[in-house]
């Protein structure tokens, strides 16, 4: 009975052996079938079939690129001796990135007949004036080898007057000699011969004829006064100009021929102005100052 019972045991497991051996060829039989309709027709394409050809061909290709890509860089620091090589910017970018500076004296209250605090302040105006004119040109020399950007480094050298020309009641009109006392007689030092005063009013001024101050007659007694009731005025490239800054340049020009050729160039067109300023003249807002001091 064991032999036998061992024996029917066997032959179960034989069957069922067969049974699973069925399912799985079955199977095998439908997924060959599914895939051989579309695998065939894939693998019949040219495309398909040049890239199972030579699909190794195309992966060595593939990494000799990546090595090559990381290798370029390398290359190029041996070959330059370890440094990255930069162009110089050419002259006339140069000229163009040059920065531009103003230099403006500013002073308010002063027209006082010349007295003794008046003369002193002019003559240390004149000292600073100077001093500024002179560095100046010393920089616009320096860089003979580009003018352009020489002269830019000082574009504008002026006065600014804050108010009170004229204590204590302003001027009487267009001849009154305190024009000559108070501001042309007075403020004589060389380095302010040639510097221009933007002068706004202030209450003193509005006590006689403040028109006078801002009349053509004056301008053409002395070119350096630019009054004004109130404006705005814009210093350096593009903006207003003197001759002192003209000076600079002629500086830079003897220093070298090649250099005066560049300065030729309109300097206007560097850039944008240094500095915008805006002459508010308060007087008007306070009616009593017209009549009286305050």
């Amino acid at each position: 009975d064991v032999e036998g019972g061992g024996g029917g045991g066997a032959g179960g497991v034989a069957v069922v052996k067969s049974k699973i051996k069925s399912k799985i060829s079955a199977f095998e039989s439908f997924e060959r079938r599914s895939k051989g309709g579309w695998y065939a027709a894939l693998e019949s394409q040219p495309v398909a079939k040049f890239l199972k050809r030579h699909c190794w061909i195309l992966f060595t290709i593939f990494v000799l690129g990546l090595v090559l890509l990381a290798a370029v860089p390398g290359i190029r620091l041996l070959t330059a001796g370890g440094k990255a090589k930069v162009s110089p910017p050419s002259p006339a970018a140069a000229a163009v990135e040059a920065p531009s500076e103003v230099a403006l004296l500013v002073v308010g209250d002063w027209g006082r007949d010349g007295s003794a605090n008046q003369t002193a302040c002019a003559d240390a105006m004149g000292v600073v004036a100077k001093d500024i004119l002179i560095s100046g040109a010393a920089n616009a020399a320096a860089g003979s080898s580009n003018t352009a950007a020489a002269t830019a480094a000082l574009d504008y050298v002026g006065v600014i007057s804050t108010g009170d020309n004229f204590y204590e009641d302003g001027l009487a009109n267009v001849l009154d000699p305190q024009f000559k006392t108070s501001f042309t007689g007075v403020y004589t030092h060389r380095a302010l011969a040639n510097l221009t005063w933007h002068a706004v009013m202030g209450n003193h001024d509005y006590h006689r004829d403040m028109p006078a101050q801002l009349s053509a007659e004056l301008k053409a007694a002395d070119p350096r006064w630019d009054a004004m009731a109130g404006g705005y005025r814009e210093f350096g490239p593009g903006g207003v100009s003197n001759t002192a800054v003209a000076v600079l340049a002629a500086a830079a020009a003897a220093a070298s021929a090649a250099a005066a050729a560049a300065a030729a160039d309109d300097v206007d067109a560097v850039g944008a102005p240094v500095l915008g300023v805006c002459f508010v003249d308060t007087s008007p807002w306070v009616l009593d100052y017209r009549a009286k001091p305050p």
